[in-house]
């Protein structure tokens, strides 16, 4: 009925007040005491009217008082949505003074800027993601518009316009697995995992492996795995074989020619090893960001388009698991934890 704060408290402060009253002024009137006193009924009377002047002189003295007192009380308040007011929505580093040093009033403001923190971050890094999904999708799109347009500058023998097709070709299949990353990316950090779900990660691994193995036999690797027959945890079978897929794939393609890749699955863990050489300043976590492509990646004519470590990243998060990359002397360990075998 009223949504103003203070009027609700002030209600609320003056009806406690005044049931308090009447119970003592119906306490007072009926005490044997005063019975015994005046024993007069008239006396009486004029004692219950004095009680209910000096109540009604009372109440509106206290509800202009605790109006005032809750005023002062809600003060910061206001002056807190009056600076969110004036705050610029264009700037994401805007963050909140608190207009009082109570503890409450702080502790609000720390959790409020905490969240602008968080939206600053996330807002950051959708524009990082645009930025660098535009710069991706436009290299392609400039080598496809460049070949037709050479074709069809002038007339060409049959194998020249051959040539350029199958360029053209190559480049268009390039955008499609782009874009098709690029909307897979999205699908997984949209989705919501139902509680009673479950995977078979040892068959997600097998899988993965089966599809694979061109490539592994291209870069004339060894491999050695040690995999149960079955493994069933909590998790959504498409996320663990995307998950599982892009996190071998990137331990195929980027371990040094004619090195040693092993997988090893085990009720908590699924972990990844690939002979490769990385500086010693590499941050190991920029790997999951989208387009983050190491040294490695940029001189590796076989690399992918930066997206497998992300969208194994965003899979993981949506069974509930947790994905990252570690080094040791001679190589890179990529892990997924998902907890207990159902």
């Amino acid at each position: 009925m009223f949504r103003s704060m203070r009027v609700r408290l002030t209600l609320s402060f003056v009806a406690l007040l005044g049931s308090f009253g009447w119970i003592l002024s119906r306490s007072i009137s009926h005490t044997e005491l005063l019975q015994k006193v005046y024993d007069h009924e008239g006396q009486q009377h004029h004692i219950r009217m004095a009680l209910w002047v000096f109540m009604g002189i009372l109440f509106p003295a206290v509800a202009v008082g605790a109006w005032i007192l809750v005023g002062r009380t809600l003060r910061p308040l206001r002056a807190l949505s009056r600076q969110a007011s004036e705050s610029s929505t264009q700037d994401l580093s805007v963050r909140l003074v608190s207009p009082s040093s109570d503890l409450e009033m702080t502790e609000l403001v720390e959790t409020i800027n905490q969240l602008l923190g968080n939206v600053e971050a996330t807002a950051t890094a959708k524009a990082r993601f645009y930025l660098a999904a535009s710069h991706e999708l436009r290299t392609p799109l400039q080598a496809l518009s460049g070949h037709i347009e050479t074709a069809l500058s002038q007339d060409r023998p049959a194998a020249e316009y051959r040539s350029a097709l199958a360029e053209a070709q190559r480049q268009a299949d390039r955008l499609n697995t782009l874009t098709h990353d690029i909307l897979l990316l999205h699908h997984l950090q949209s989705q919501k995992l139902a509680a009673d779900e479950s995977a078979d990660v040892a068959a997600s691994v097998k899988v993965a492996i089966t599809e694979l193995q061109p490539l592994l036999e291209a870069r004339q690797l060894n491999l050695s795995c040690e995999i149960p027959a079955e493994l069933i945890v909590s998790g959504r079978q498409s996320f663990s074989e995307f998950a599982v897929r892009n996190l071998i794939e990137n331990a195929i393609r980027y371990a040094t020619a004619n090195g040693n890749v092993s997988i090893f699955l085990d009720a908590s863990k699924l972990v990844v090893y690939n002979d490769c050489i990385l500086g010693s300043d590499v941050d190991m976590e920029s790997f999951f960001e989208p387009f983050e492509l190491s040294d490695l990646a940029r001189n590796n004519p076989g690399s992918g388009n930066g997206l497998g470590l992300a969208i194994c990243r965003a899979a993981t998060l949506a069974n509930g698991w947790k994905a990252n990359l570690s080094r040791n002397a001679t190589g890179v360990v990529a892990t997924i934890t998902f907890g207990s075998g159902i």
